[in-house]
């Protein structure tokens, strides 16, 4: 049986040590519709998979090599994927030994432990991205190691797993064969594993035995990740591109789609784990299985430059957020740039890990709109790695953390404006940008709501920030809703890695927000509480404010009038409940924008509101429902807007309603 066979482990006493060094050449498949970061290793040689369909001209990645150049068949990109860049390696390449991984799956070379395992349910070691930690970790970066472990085995390949873990359109399956057969009519064609084995034993008989051992067995070999001898690569191409021909004239694919062309692919894998069973059952094969690693995130890193060569009048304007955060992002952008002064230039920065591209489209159209607004996105998974963010409470998000990381993020700016998106902005950002920081760390408001806490409405609190926070001045915390940031002094007393382990201590009650007080405490200027008006939203923040130091609280009721910044901190917020303070003031811009009907959709269906729910009355003594409360006020009866939320609730709810 396939799960029986010992694989060499490659102890010092079995290695065969020879005197020359070989030419190793790992070839690595590129998608041509993402721009990957590449691991800089001379080994590795990264070429373009199915380049013939690369249509672009003026871009840098397209200076990689190409699948399409010589004896090649990159045209068969979508039936084949990546096997298009082995037949072009196999024919157009001379080398010792060959080897083939993916933009995103490597052989990982590292000395590992399991703390450092964490794997994904194809048996793959998971790692964010390739981030210069994270490369050395698997020594992908190392040459001279790599070929010491080549040189020494035939075939190296990618380590195999339990199919029997592995879930299917038909449940989990005892054997590779099942396994298949279960997915067939879904992502490859009907009968052809079957077709696979007739061709196999009609046209190379002496593969039948370890194809059979390999369908029969629960071990997985697949994804086409290995390094082998010449000798044994050729072998495997003619056995792998010699039943994938054939089988191409047996199956009529005029009909099929993108997804079923990847048949032959999906094919082209199974042969290549019959092959590598075929060596094993070979006694003079020296074979090494290694784990193999897989970036979630591959995208190229991509240096966040000033928009502007001059610097002195643009501001650096850095948001956070998630996908779902997209329309209250919209809003608050909104009110930025009808505040926006012609005389600057706006870089607005957004920092998140998966918005989606509609979403990204929709903001960039709304900033595209002015000459002197631009919207970027920031993927910082190469600033934190695998680091795994503390998360304290459900109404936390990872995406909170980011403006931890903005110094090194805008690295060639020296400082930089760092907000929320739950704010209305009344004022123009570039009054705020021009204060003078001098050597303060960052500029930022007391936090008048933790003020009121520490004298008393949560008791316990003064004795937690100067004990467990370790702050001298607790009167002194700010919230960090609103951020001046001196970037350049930050990057002068702080490391990078120091604030990323801090991310993750979990004796922080308010995460990111007690991690940057203790950093900035002594070293920062306190602003205007106009810059952050703390909205009361909840009896809680009104009983905290009542609670703070008077001086604190005259202050905050004089800025009523005149806030610069309206930040509704904590819930519920005015698009849960229009009926909190300062509530018209969103819904103002909030129905300019094009997310208006998500907004009352989140509203009548409260589960669409993530973990917000409408917990308060919209203030009307009748008897109409709360649903009907809420579209009477905010829909005019007989509206355009009133009809299409109708429409859109009774679609998905699939039931009269009472919005009518």
């Amino acid at each position: 049986m396939l799960d029986v066979i010992e694989f060499d482990k490659g102890e010092k006493s079995n290695m065969k040590i020879e005197t020359s060094s070989p030419n190793v050449k790992i070839f690595v498949s590129h998608r041509i519709d993402l721009e990957s970061q590449v691991i800089d290793n001379p080994l590795y040689i990264n070429v373009r998979c199915g380049a013939v369909y690369d249509k672009r001209q003026s871009d840098e990645y397209v200076k990689m090599l190409g699948d399409n150049v010589g004896d090649n068949i990159s045209e068969k990109r979508f039936k084949y994927g990546e096997l298009t860049v082995q037949y072009w390696a196999w024919k157009n390449q001379k080398a010792d030994y060959y080897g083939l991984c993916h933009y995103r799956r490597y052989l990982s070379f590292g000395d590992l432990s399991q703390d450092d395992i964490n794997k994904n349910d194809n048996g793959q070691i998971e790692e964010s991205c390739p981030n210069e930690k994270i490369i050395s970790k698997h020594k992908l970066n190392d040459e001279k190691y790599q070929k010491k472990i080549i040189e020494n085995y035939d075939i190296i390949y990618g380590e195999s797993f339990d199919i029997r873990s592995k879930e299917t359109p038909k449940g989990k399956k005892e054997t590779v064969y099942k396994h298949w057969k279960a997915w067939e009519g879904v992502i490859i064609e009907d009968g052809v594993i079957d077709k696979l084995c007739e061709i196999v034993k009609r046209l190379y008989p002496q593969y039948i035995t370890p194809l059979n051992k390999y369908l029969n067995g629960k071990k997985y070999i697949g994804f086409n990740c290995y390094i082998m001898r010449q000798e044994y690569f050729s072998e495997m191409c003619e056995f792998q591109f010699g039943v994938l021909e054939e089988l191409e004239r047996e199956v009529d694919t005029s009909l099929y789609n993108e997804d079923r062309l990847r048949t032959f692919g999906f094919m082209g894998e199974v042969l290549y784990g019959t092959y590598i069973v075929s060596c094993m059952m070979k006694k003079n094969i020296r074979i090494k299985e290694l784990p193999l690693v897989y970036f979630k995130y591959t995208k190229k890193r991509q240096k966040l430059e000033p928009i502007l060569n001059n610097k002195d009048n643009t501001i650096p304007i850095v948001f956070m957020s998630s996908d779902f955060y997209v329309p209250y992002l919209y809003v608050c952008i909104m009110s930025l740039i009808e505040m926006n002064n012609e005389r600057y230039f706006y870089d607005i920065i957004v920092l998140e890990k998966e918005i989606s591209k509609e979403h990204k489209n929709i903001l960039k159209q709304m900033c595209d709109k002015f000459s002197n607004i631009s919207l970027r996105f920031y993927n910082p998974c190469y600033e934190i790695g695998n680091s795994k963010f503390y998360i304290a409470h459900a109404v936390y998000a990872e995406e909170a953390y980011y403006r931890m990381l903005t110094p090194w993020i805008l690295e060639d700016y020296d400082k930089a404006i760092v907000m929320d998106s739950d704010i209305i902005i009344q004022r123009d950002v570039a009054d705020l940008f021009n204060i003078e920081l001098d050597n303060y760390y960052a500029a930022a408001v007391k936090d008048i709501v933790f003020q009121g806490i520490l004298n008393g409405s949560v008791p316990g609190t003064y004795e937690y920030v100067k004990e467990t926070m370790g702050m001298n001045e607790p009167y002194e915390y700010i919230n960090t809703g609103v951020l001046l940031m001196n970037l350049k002094e930050i990057r002068k007393n702080f490391h990078q890695e120091e604030i990323v382990q801090l991310a993750n201590t979990k004796k922080f009650r308010i995460q990111e927000q007690d991690i940057l007080n203790v950093l900035l405490e002594g070293h920062l200027k306190f602003l205007d509480v106009r810059w952050n008006y703390y909205i009361v939203v909840s009896e809680f923040l009104k009983t905290s404010i009542n609670y703070a130091p008077y001086e604190s609280k005259c202050e905050y009721e004089t800025a009523w009038d005149n806030p610069y910044f309206v930040h509704y901190a904590g819930v519920p917020k005015p698009w849960t409940t229009p009926s909190v303070e300062k509530a018209q003031l969103w819904w103002d811009y909030a129905k300019k924008s094009p997310f208006y009907e998500i907004f009352i959709q989140r509203i009548i269906e409260p589960a669409y509101n993530g973990i917000y729910e409408i917990k308060t009355k919209i203030g009307y003594d009748d008897n109409r429902t709360m649903v009907r409360k809420v579209a009477d006020k905010l829909l005019p009866l007989n509206s355009k807007r009133r009809n299409a939320v109708r429409t859109i609730y009774h679609a998905i709810s699939h039931r009269s309603g009472d919005v009518g």
